[in-house]
């Protein structure tokens, strides 16, 4: 199904929550080709009172169990963690699945790349954010290497990330769809503005790219930067009473840019107002699965009318090669 379902985003944002602490608590951190579910089985061991005695908030325990239950024979194959980018894959052989999760800023040396915010040229006019651009280049060769090996086998793909994770997730999906046909999901949460109008037609353009782009009441995050820089994906906007699908990718609540929260960045109150909503959420998807329709029947008729004496058009000359973006050039 073409659709991010509720325990599908649910997944993720535990992920992005949890990357934060992986491998920076000694008590979190998996042995070579343990699974969610050996790692709480060896920390009910070693404590008394289990999970609940290790030095992790009440919601990253609770995600660890979630993850035990609904990601099963999850296991991270591979945690990246250097001065530029940190970020972890994780793979369930069982639900056929590989997740790539990228962790939002968190140190100085990532607020400065946050801050570089000058444009990097990419590919046929597109321009991207230049700081998650040079981030994302320092690990693209290895990241490219695992998922070469998965992009042509019957594994479901999944990116996520938070803030500028969000913004390496997007980037990501973007370069990895144009080395294969399969769906990627995109799960993105409090992600920043990326690039050019250029970059958001042919990110949009991408028919194998589902993103689903998560912002909560009044982020500031997601409003930056400002100057030229444009969203992507289908907004989901989350607030204590709601959930809104807003398609005009634009911050359009208020104009008055002091009336937003860098407190509504924190990925927790993104769980918080995000956890109680199921049902809103599934109705959600539904108003998204029957505008994608009505935009498919649109794309036939028109398809259709270009068949006409009146329409046709001259194709011979036109070139079909696309070029390929690889952030090591």
């Amino acid at each position: 199904m073409n659709n991010i379902s509720y325990n599908e985003a649910l997944t993720m944002m535990h992920l992005s929550l949890l990357v934060y602490n992986y491998n920076t608590n000694t008590e979190f951190n998996f042995t070579e080709d343990q699974t969610i579910e050996q790692y709480v089985n060896s920390i009910n061991k070693k404590y008394i009172n289990g999970i609940n005695d290790i030095s992790l908030s009440s919601l990253e325990k609770k995600g660890i169990l979630y993850l035990k239950q609904n990601f099963p024979d999850g296991k991270v194959i591979l945690f990246i963690d250097n001065k530029n980018i940190q970020l972890a894959i994780i793979k369930s052989d069982i639900l056929k699945s590989i997740v790539i999760v990228f962790r939002g800023t968190d140190s100085f040396s990532d607020i400065l790349y946050d801050c570089y915010i000058t444009k990097k040229y990419l590919d046929e006019n597109i321009f991207i954010h230049t700081g998650f651009y040079n981030q994302l280049n320092s690990v693209y060769g290895k990241l490219m290497e695992i998922m070469d090996n998965y992009i042509n086998t019957e594994y479901k793909i999944y990116i996520s990330g938070h803030s500028a994770g969000g913004a390496h997730s997007t980037i990501f999906s973007y370069l990895l769809a144009k080395k294969t046909k399969k769906i990627i999901k995109v799960v993105t949460f409090g992600c920043p503005r990326i690039g050019n109008y250029e970059w958001k037609v042919s990110y949009e353009s991408k028919k194998n790219i589902i993103h689903y782009r998560f912002t909560n009441n009044n982020d500031i995050i997601t409003t930056i930067p400002c100057l030229d820089y444009y969203h992507v994906g289908t907004n989901i906007f989350l607030n204590n009473n709601d959930i809104i699908l807003n398609y005009e990718n634009e911050c359009i609540r208020k104009i008055n840019l002091f009336s937003y929260s860098i407190c509504d960045h924190c990925l927790i109150k993104y769980y918080n107002n995000f956890i109680t909503k199921e049902l809103l959420y599934n109705d959600l998807i539904d108003k998204i699965s029957q505008e994608r329709e009505n935009i498919i029947y649109s794309d036939s008729d028109e398809s259709l009318n270009m068949n006409s004496p009146n329409n046709s058009v001259d194709l011979s000359n036109s070139s079909t090669e696309i070029k390929d973006c690889c952030l090591n050039t």
